[in-house]
């Protein structure tokens, strides 16, 4: 059914697009902060980094491993996927 392609290659491009922008996101937080990150009361400085910067990962890890199990996202809009993470 190509009209259904079209429509959902639509929605993946929408979906790369949202998660080019939470990695944006994310790594404006990590320039703005990695200096010093705001890190709990009872936690070593060291442990408390260490925590904040898995706390980024972990932020993007999951659309990652969706997208990585959905490969045919990537597939439908390959032709356009430089532009969605090439600032």
């Amino acid at each position: 059914m190509p009209g259904l392609n079209i429509d959902l290659s639509v929605k993946y491009k929408q979906i790369l697009k949202a998660f080019q922008t939470e990695i944006q996101t994310v790594a404006a937080i990590y320039e703005k902060n990695k200096l010093e990150p705001e890190i709990l009361r009872n936690i070593s400085p060291v442990a408390g980094r260490i925590s904040w910067a898995r706390q980024l990962y972990r932020r993007i890890e999951t659309p990652m491993m969706a997208f990585n199990k959905m490969s045919n996202i990537l597939k439908v809009c390959y032709f356009n996927i430089s532009a969605y993470f090439v600032p």
